[in-house]
């Protein structure tokens, strides 16, 4: 897995343009911690579920912001399908999100 700097921000692609984070990603990841682009893909999955279960209401927001933090950490996109696989969406779920 890639590793990035510790204070890269979660955005969506077109967001990168913009200079703007998605109202979504902004909310899930205040309960994600910042060094989770550094994180191995096991323990990204255990925190990001964590904060799941912890925050229910922001369950889809908090699996947003793991997903733009992936790509923004440039994962390759069979970790990418993996870690969502791993939260229990199903992959056409992953492919609207994309």
């Amino acid at each position: 897995m890639n590793k990035v700097n510790a204070q890269a921000k979660p955005q969506n692609l077109s967001s990168k343009m913009t200079g703007e984070l998605p109202i979504d990603c902004v909310t899930g990841g205040e309960y994600l911690p910042e060094n989770m682009a550094e994180m191995p893909l096991s323990e990204f999955v255990a925190t990001t579920r964590r904060a799941m279960l912890d925050q229910p209401d922001f369950h889809q927001e908090i699996a947003y912001a793991a997903l733009y933090i992936a790509l923004i950490a440039s994962w390759p996109i069979s970790d990418i399908t993996d870690l969502f696989l791993q939260l229990g969406y199903q992959r056409d779920e992953l492919m609207r999100v994309l």
